[in-house]
């Protein structure tokens, strides 16, 4: 069961990015294969825009600082922190503005936007002690968790300047991980806000302007959705009745098992 919602990946430097739509194409096409530089360090790209700025982080080792990190037109600028030693960059619009989290001077973990040079906190709520976002539309509106004691996440959106807890307001716990242009929000969750992903099995969601639907598994005990295009399609992850992790992609209020490569 996943219980890690950041999905971040580390890559060896020099970071490689490969751009390709879909299987059939990439069999049909020749691309090219682009090193993003760090100097003398390693990289994790982590999300692409339409005009191919990348963002993702820097670390010299795996036991260094995460560093958020933006490549645009061959260059690569680190985005800084709020204060504290680390931070992450998870998604980038169209319009360059970039979401993610950082440590704090006091030592929390806070959501990040960066735009136009400036990193901005995006705050806590009342009774939280962190936050962090993990993708961003082209209206500037964020998701991802906000924290409370005792381990205890909610998904969050923050938008035109506003926190809202999408657990108080539905009832749930878990993280929210997409967000299309029409504002639709999908993640992982459980009811009761008293619980959090991971020692409870999550199941995947959709919420739309204030209306939470589970999207239920492919049989098995958990799902978790990471990612909603503006048709409202959704995909991610379910356990299948025979216990295995398998894709999913939900269209139209049905879930349809992606199957595998060959494995199980």
């Amino acid at each position: 069961m996943p219980t890690n919602p950041s999905r971040i990946l580390r890559f060896v430097s020099p970071a490689i990015l490969v751009l390709c739509s879909t299987v059939l194409l990439c069999a049909a096409l020749t691309f090219q294969i682009i090193e993003l530089p760090a100097t003398g360090a390693n990289s994790g790209p982590f999300a692409i825009n339409n005009r191919g700025q990348v963002v993702g982080n820097y670390f010299v080792s795996n036991q260094s600082p995460n560093i958020a990190t933006l490549w645009s037109g061959g260059q690569l600028s680190y985005l800084g922190t709020l204060g504290g030693s680390t931070s992450h960059a998870r998604a980038i619009n169209n319009q360059g503005d970039v979401v993610g989290g950082s440590v704090t001077n006091a030592g929390e973990t806070n959501a990040f936007l960066w735009q136009r040079g400036a990193m901005t906190d995006l705050g806590v709520l009342p009774g939280a002690i962190q936050t962090e976002a993990f993708d961003i539309n082209d209206a500037d509106e964020a998701v991802g968790y906000v924290s409370y004691p005792g381990s205890v996440q909610h998904p969050a959106l923050w938008s035109k300047g506003t926190i809202f807890d999408l657990g108080n307001i539905a009832g749930v716990s878990g993280y929210a991980l997409g967000i299309n242009a029409q504002g639709q929000v999908v993640g992982a969750a459980i009811p009761g806000t008293g619980q959090s992903c991971g020692p409870v099995p999550c199941h995947a969601f959709i919420w739309n302007h204030g209306t939470m639907t589970d999207l239920g598994t492919l049989g098995g005990a958990w799902s978790g959705a990471n990612a909603i295009n503006d048709k409202g399609w959704i995909v991610g992850s379910s356990a299948t009745a025979s216990g295995e992790q398998h894709a999913f992609l939900w269209r139209d209020g049905v879930m349809t098992d992606l199957g595998t490569l060959g494995g199980v």
